[in-house]
């Protein structure tokens, strides 16, 4: 019987990947991934490739004004076009600097081991203006603050917690958002962490909110007597007008497709906002209201995008097992390679340095690696034969959006997989059909598992109560049953080889314990840990608990049964404490978990984390493996 074989993240890759292509070519349209750019009379400044550059305000040929290989970021042109206030990451930490706006020596104002960002300037260009955490105590929130060029320290002001804001023409008031959102992924939210345009006089304290809906309004900009933001009223950012005296909205962009980003006003003489969209800048000229695309061309040294060679072991991001237990198969930096257990030999399979592939998975057979492509421009579920030089074939045709965790069926016929639009699907190998089999409201569905004999899938999905329910779906009835009742937080279904069982890991355990939270000596406070235990379902009415003593191990199933009427009342629990559990495995001899420390335990007294086992004929839990392991898999001939 051939030994357990553990495919961990840590697992050596010796492998270098060479990355081809020159670098990218510029369009006639100009220079894409244009990010957080700023406006003045006489030019532009924007970051490309995590420099900063200098470009006229109609486009054209662009000035490089940095060079160091920290990041520099979220540029301020001054109101009266001398100087540029940006973030940059030069000592590890990032902090404000100053430089003059043709370029040159730049000057370090914050020094804070933390994360300051610009935002723009006092309307005298004495200040920069500036947001950091670095006055919280217990709960991080940014808090505003401004600096001199000389530097010295920065004054905060008076407000509690902040993102994005703008001053007022005569310095008096703030426009600001009292939400930082805007590095949040949440497109078209609509929750109580909306962001906002609040005012704030800082000679009065009065405070007012310009007219909102439960929309993101986003930026805020003060001109003359109007505030001008992006908003995604209508499902897209745009930009808006609201005139404080008339008390009128207007909206001045119309865009569909991509959000207006990063949007920053600048000009005494010319006033415009200059904002990214689809990865290019474009203009709004406040007097005319007219539209201008900046076309920029980059031509600078650009070292990132010369070829090179890279370690792949750095870049694992998922990985899978052969069969028999020889070989694995790694997602790294795009590209799939399989590496043999004999001689370490890692081989690239697609060599395909304009495409990413991710995710591989081995057929139970042998034959096939099946993985994600966007080689034809969206992402696609592909097969090849897992030999060499062999012909990639897609599986799907999609239009547009993600794709997520294939697993292949047991007779290697179907694989499953969900998108990113929380749906979860089969597809036929053989036909190219594909089957919805169940779409969630509430998450992902993910950690889901193919019966035996491929005739069922067992998966968790969130209910409204953000409790996960298990479900099993049958292929030949094309229905899916619940199998727990919904009422505990269920997941990680996985059934054993003779198809008898379906385990599954559940947070049923709540029993308080007192815990030092780590941030007083005399703050006591309750944690719910080792809330998981291991339960199992007897699929058939007539079947006995797995945990019974002398029960006898099972032969891998030809047909599954599964008696749905009262199923629920059918589960058992493992004897197994309660803990902290992932990554549920199991086969005719023992589960397999991932077992961790809980969140807020100490150290010292916590069981480390390991690959843990229970073990039927013993009735004993034993460890595997010691260490902080991401994830694993079971050779099919495991003991």
């Amino acid at each position: 019987m051939k030994n357990l074989f553990f495919v961990v993240l840590i697992f050596l890759l010796s492998w270098t990947l060479s990355l081809t292509g020159a670098a990218q070519e510029i369009t006639s349209d100009g220079k894409r991934l244009l990010r957080f750019p700023t406006v003045s009379d006489d030019g532009t400044v924007f970051t490309y490739a995590n420099d900063l550059w200098l470009v006229s305000r109609i486009g054209g040929k662009a000035r490089q004004l940095t060079s160091h290989p920290g990041a520099e970021l979220f540029a301020r042109l001054s109101p009266d076009g001398k100087w540029i206030a940006f973030t940059a990451q030069y000592g590890g930490d990032y902090d404000i600097y100053v430089m003059a706006s043709g370029g040159g020596e730049q000057k370090r104002l914050t020094y804070y081991p933390g994360y300051d960002q610009v935002l723009g300037w006092t309307p005298d260009s004495k200040r920069v203006l500036f947001h950091s955490r670095r006055a919280s105590i217990i709960h991080p929130v940014n808090k505003l603050f401004t600096i001199g060029l000389e530097g010295g320290f920065p004054e905060a002001l008076p407000l509690p917690d902040t993102g994005l804001a703008s001053f007022s023409p005569d310095g008096t008031r703030l426009a600001y958002n009292r939400i930082s959102t805007e590095y949040r992924t949440w497109k078209r939210y609509r929750g109580g962490r909306q962001s906002y345009v609040s005012l704030y006089d800082l000679k009065t304290n009065r405070y007012e909110e310009i007219p909102h809906t439960d929309a993101a309004d986003l930026s805020p900009m003060w001109h003359e007597n109007s505030i001008y933001f992006a908003s995604d009223r209508d499902g897209i950012m745009n930009l808006y007008r609201y005139d404080l005296a008339s008390k009128q909205m207007k909206q001045l962009t119309s865009y569909r497709e991509f959000d207006v980003k990063y949007p920053s006003l600048g000009g005494l003489n010319s006033p415009a906002i200059i904002y990214e969209n689809g990865g290019y800048l474009y203009t709004f000229d406040i007097k005319t209201e007219k539209i201008s695309k900046v076309s920029v061309r980059v031509e600078g040294d650009l070292p990132q995008t010369k070829p090179r060679a890279v370690d792949a072991a750095n870049y694992i991001s998922t990985f899978g097992l052969s069969p028999d237990g020889e070989r694995a198969v790694f997602g790294a930096r795009g590209e799939i390679f399989v590496v043999s257990s004999q001689n370490k030999e890692a081989r690239n399979l697609t060599e395909t340095s304009g495409a990413n592939e991710l995710q591989p998975v081995w057929s139970p057979d042998g034959k096939w690696i099946a993985y994600f492509s966007d080689r034809a421009g969206e992402y696609q579920l592909c097969i090849r034969a897992s030999g060499a030089s062999a012909t990639e074939k897609s599986l799907t045709t999609r239009v547009s959006g993600y794709l997520y965790n294939p697993v292949w069926s047991p007779d290697s016929g179907k694989l499953l997989f969900t998108d990113s639009t929380l749906k979860f699907f089969y597809v036929d190998i053989n036909t190219g059909k594909t089957v919805l089999i169940d779409q969630s409201r509430n998450g992902d569905i993910f950690n889901y598992q193919w019966s035996p004999d491929s005739r069922f899938v067992a998966y968790p999905k969130a209910n409204d109560n953000l409790f996960r329910q298990i479900h099993v779906y049958s292929l030949e009835q094309k229905k899916s049953y619940p199998i727990t009742e919904g009422n505990f937080d269920d997941r990680n279904p996985v059934y054993d080889s003779s198809g008898k069982y379906l385990y599954f890991l559940s947070g049923r355990n709540y029993r308080p314990a007192f815990f030092f939270p780590g941030r007083s000596d005399t703050d006591w406070g309750i944690n719910y840990s080792d809330t998981i235990g291991i339960y199992a379902v007897v699929l058939s009415a007539d079947g006995k608990s797995p945990f019974t003593p002398n029960a006898k191990n099972e032969d891998a199933a030809k047909s599954v049964r599964i008696d749905f009427e009262n199923i629920n009342r059918r589960i058992v629990i493992a004897p197994v404490p309660f803990g902290n559990y992932a990554n549920l495995r199991a086969n005719k001899n023992r589960l397999f978990y991932i077992s961790r420390p809980p969140a807020g335990t100490d150290a010292a007294n916590a069981l480390p984390p390991a690959i843990r086992s229970f073990n039927f004929a013993s009735r004993e839990v034993e460890t595997v493996l010691t260490g902080n392991v991401g994830g694993f898999q079971l050779n099919e001939e495991c003991a």
